[in-house]
């Protein structure tokens, strides 16, 4: 560890935030705390002979400080500001989010006294696209976001809470909009990429291809199908979707390709990134493309001053930037299933090519170079996977190693229409062999999709179990490597607490007693959980809003079966097994 020690100031940061997050602590107390750490680790270094021995806790410490400080200045904590139900608000946009059958939603900043105040606004579909030109008036409905009723809810106030969002609006009557004097960079960027959406919107592309195209070159997935992003879920190559590592770096390959016909080595590199970081800033500056762009430049860096390169170093690097801009980046699952992916590469990929390349025919080392990224992919995101989605694939392995191979064609041609598109310029055969090969490949996903038995969802897990697997997957490169007596019986030791702990907290839910209030649409239910069995009493509606509803409460229980009561219209207090239980108002 003393050897990576931008690995434990990142460790140290990312502490500093969760411990930040979990308390609370007032500004100036987290002030403090980093300016006890500083001086101390000073205070350390002037000793040289202690601090030489206990460096990476003193660094550690010190950017623990600083993660917990850098959290509590960023950290929006929402002022309660007095919105009447239905008021005449003054609005600009921020960013397009993932729209619903009946609403485009958008992240906005609302003007009241005299601030801007972030706010969710839902517009119906109808209505004509937001841009970032104009200022808009109209009259809304705002409100508080709303806590969950219980802990099996996604905490989506929370949620917002950190990205400094705590008002969400409806509006249902037409607004009006007025010119913005002048546009910032941010805007004018983000409204050419707006204009660049709506013309592949308006191309001779199919639906499907088009929202495709729009996805993995612009990072746009705000109109995609649902079937579609289920089928890639499915599949497991929803990273196909998201500008990560794979886009920025056959990207940059083109760039470099380009430019070093007509400039040096060195020249076409520089201008490379320069050019692959715009890209990132223009397509949205998420935690994936981020990530990539700073390892690429740590990479060419390392390459230009001839300089072996260090992954982890590049790594902890990228993260330790991130979050120091944004700390809030840290709860973004993007950033985490990025940096875990990266992490598995780099722990397993070796280990898995060499214990199986023992040929020297080309074919089988290429074949075996795609298996053993996307099997260390695949290892490091699964415990975030199964934490967060409660679901796995298990034909994703097959799947990439069908696609990946292929993915740099795709993403080129991608690129190369999206650009043509752009300039208006009609290559329509080119564009007829595009939309054809994109959907033959969606078929393909689809055909993997469905698949029987390849698809396990609702599956529980808690964080303590989630963190277990890490172990048991942090444990099995040492058995990949060596299989020793010593590494097989430590394998199996992780693996037997980790099953232990699963069953054991099986055990613990399937004894569980409780009384749960959930929420559906404007309704309220109830849900009372017995030894080994499971109720839920709702108002009718329709099924699948309710299974949707529950089945969150169905997984955290742990139950695989229950049972729905539907109550007459207006039931407000239910008797069941001679107690008495009273639904929550909303």
């Amino acid at each position: 560890m003393n050897k990576q020690p931008l690995l434990i100031a990142v460790l140290g940061f990312i502490l500093g935030i969760l411990i930040e997050d979990f308390l609370h602590l007032f500004l100036w107390l987290c002030g403090g705390i980093a300016l006890f750490l500083l001086v101390f680790s000073c205070i350390l270094f002037s000793n040289k002979v202690v601090f030489h021995r206990l460096r990476s806790i003193f660094l550690g410490l010190l950017f623990l400080g600083c993660g917990m400080f850098s959290y509590s200045v960023r950290f929006f904590s929402n002022e309660s500001i007095d919105f009447q139900k239905k008021e005449r608000v003054i609005f600009r946009l921020d960013k397009k989010i993932k729209s619903t059958q009946k609403y485009k939603r958008y992240e906005v900043q609302i003007l009241k006294n005299k601030k801007w105040i972030n706010a969710i606004i839902n517009i119906p579909t109808q209505q004509p696209e937001l841009d970032y030109q104009h200022y808009y008036t109209a009259q809304t409905y705002l409100y508080p976001i709303s806590p969950p009723l219980n802990n099996y809810q996604f905490d989506y106030a929370h949620y917002l809470e950190r990205k400094g969002i705590g008002y969400q609006g409806y509006l249902y009557e037409p607004y009006h909009k007025s010119i913005k004097p002048k546009l910032s960079l941010r805007d004018w960027l983000n409204q050419k990429r707006q204009n660049w959406l709506l013309r592949i919107s308006a191309s001779p592309l199919g639906k499907s291809t088009r929202e495709f195209l729009k996805s993995i070159i612009l990072a746009d997935r705000t109109e995609l199908d649902s079937s579609t992003t289920e089928d890639f879920r499915k599949s497991g190559i929803m990273h196909l979707l998201a500008i990560s590592g794979t886009h920025i770096a056959i990207i940059f390959e083109a760039f470099l390709f380009l430019l070093s016909r007509f400039v040096s080595r060195k020249t076409s590199v520089v201008m490379s990134l320069i050019l692959i970081w715009f890209f990132a800033v223009f397509i949205g500056a998420g935690s994936s493309s981020v990530r990539a762009c700073l390892m690429l430049s740590v990479y060419a860096v390392y390459q230009i001053i001839q300089r072996k390169q260090d992954v982890l170093h590049s790594l902890s690097l990228a993260a330790l930037g991130i979050l120091v801009v944004s700390p809030q980046q840290l709860f973004d699952l993007g950033f985490q299933l990025s940096f875990a992916a990266v992490l598995g590469v780099y722990w397993f990929n070796r280990p898995i090519k060499k214990r199986f390349s023992f040929s020297k025919n080309r074919f089988h080392r290429f074949f075996i170079s795609v298996v053993a990224l996307t099997i260390s992919a695949q290892l490091g995101t699964m415990p975030i996977v199964l934490y967060y989605f409660h679901q796995y694939s298990l034909i994703a392995i097959v799947t990439n190693i069908v696609i990946i191979p292929f993915a740099q064609i795709i993403i080129m041609f991608s690129f190369v229409a999206a650009i043509l598109i752009g300039l208006n310029m009609g290559f329509y055969v080119l564009f007829y062999i595009y939309d054809w090969c994109i959907g033959f490949m969606l078929k393909g996903i689809h055909f993997f999709a469905n698949i029987p038995g390849a698809y396990h969802s609702e599956i529980s897990m808690t964080l303590l179990e989630c963190l277990s697997l890490f172990v048991v997957v942090y444990v099995l490169r040492f058995l990949i490597l060596n299989q020793s007596l010593k590494n097989i019986l430590k394998f199996g030791a992780v693996l037997i607490l980790f099953f232990a702990l699963r069953i054991l907290t099986d055990i613990y839910y399937y004894q569980k007693q409780e009384t749960i209030h959930f929420s559906y649409g404007r309704e309220h239910g109830l849900a009372i959980k017995e030894v080994g069995k499971l109720y839920f009493f709702v108002h009718y509606t329709e099924k699948a809003d309710i299974k949707k509803m529950i089945l969150p409460i169905q997984i955290a229980e742990r139950m695989p079966s229950y049972h729905i009561y539907f109550l007459p219209k207006g039931t407000n207090t239910i008797v069941f097994n001679g107690e008495k239980y009273i639904l929550q108002p909303l």
